[in-house]
């Protein structure tokens, strides 16, 4: 789950095309609204928080990330996001990451709890939706949902990616199979 409004790899989409971003994703190194997905592509302006702005609430998403990077870069001892030197390592060498378990058997049954989270998890989706036509999802809905269109339809490739596709598959030296 991002912590921002959407994930960065819809920016780094919008950058690919040279499409902007829809009005609530971006914001300049200024801190000001923006559509130019390449203010945080190129590393001078911010992701905005889960809740978009100030009307939406985002202290709330902020707080999520704050959280967030508690979590996964004090306590796995990588750099914050804060850090000016955060992502400027070789990729992957200062990425932080946090994990738990928790065994439900030690809460009760495990029968019992996976029921539990069954039965939420259908009447979260047995609810009457605003609108018929977007009924209620839960957690993983609408990745299942697209799973199974990318199988019927298979995974689209817009021009911009392809194009970076190719010229990394000529500078490797490597064929072309995706015509």
């Amino acid at each position: 789950m991002a912590t921002t409004t959407v994930a960065k790899g819809k920016v780094r989409n919008k950058s690919n095309e040279g499409a902007p971003c829809p009005p609530g994703w971006v914001l300049t190194a200024e801190g000001l609204p923006s559509t130019d997905p390449d203010d945080v592509i190129k590393g001078a302006g911010f992701m905005t928080s889960l809740g978009g702005s100030r009307e939406g609430a985002n202290h709330k998403g902020f707080g999520l990330a704050a959280m967030v990077n508690i979590l996964s870069s004090c306590l796995a001892g990588s750099t914050l996001i804060t850090d000016p030197m955060h992502l400027k390592q070789p990729w992957g060498q200062d990425i932080g990451h946090f994990y738990m378990a928790l065994n439900p058997g030690l809460f009760g049954a495990v029968e019992d709890f996976a029921h539990s989270v069954t039965t939420f998890s259908n009447a979260l989706r047995d609810t009457p939706a605003v609108d018929p036509a977007l009924p209620v999802q839960v957690a993983g809905d609408p990745e299942r949902a697209m799973l199974e269109r990318r199988r019927a339809e298979g995974i689209p490739i817009l021009p911009g990616l392809r194009e970076k596709l190719m010229q990394i598959a000529a500078e490797a030296n490597a064929p072309w199979l995706l015509d």
